[in-house]
């Protein structure tokens, strides 16, 4: 009946430096990114799933984004989406990344001492 949360944080993702980043520093990114802005904005304003035509012009990417509307939420006014488990009894939150922040993030992943990957398309 109670889904268990498990809160992956942005607090996990952190530089080299081990410097974290903060929710104001992500809002700020994931506003500058021209395919999140759009939702992030209407996120923040309402919780009704705005009208196809109202994001018609928009990237391909923010149509994407739109279409996931019932799976965004927001913590800490940070765009995440629910990633739910097949029997629904667990979920996480997944970051929005901008696009900005992807190089960062795989540098981090692929450079830590856990880290490596398999190959592109594993990644």
């Amino acid at each position: 009946m109670f889904g268990i949360e498990t809160d992956i944080s942005v607090k996990a993702l952190t530089m080299p430096t081990g410097d974290s980043w903060t929710s104001n520093e992500i809002q700020k990114t994931q506003l500058e990114d021209p395919d999140i802005r759009p939702i992030l904005k209407t996120k923040l304003n309402s919780t009704d799933l705005p009208y196809f035509q109202e994001i018609a012009r928009e990237s391909p990417a923010t149509k994407r984004y739109w279409a996931l509307w019932v799976s965004l939420h927001l913590k800490d006014s940070v765009l995440n989406r629910k990633w739910e488990s097949n029997e629904g009894s667990s979920y996480r939150r997944q970051l929005i990344l901008p696009k900005s922040r992807f190089q960062e993030v795989l540098r981090q992943t692929r450079d830590n001492t856990s880290g490596g990957h398999f190959g592109v398309m594993k990644t």
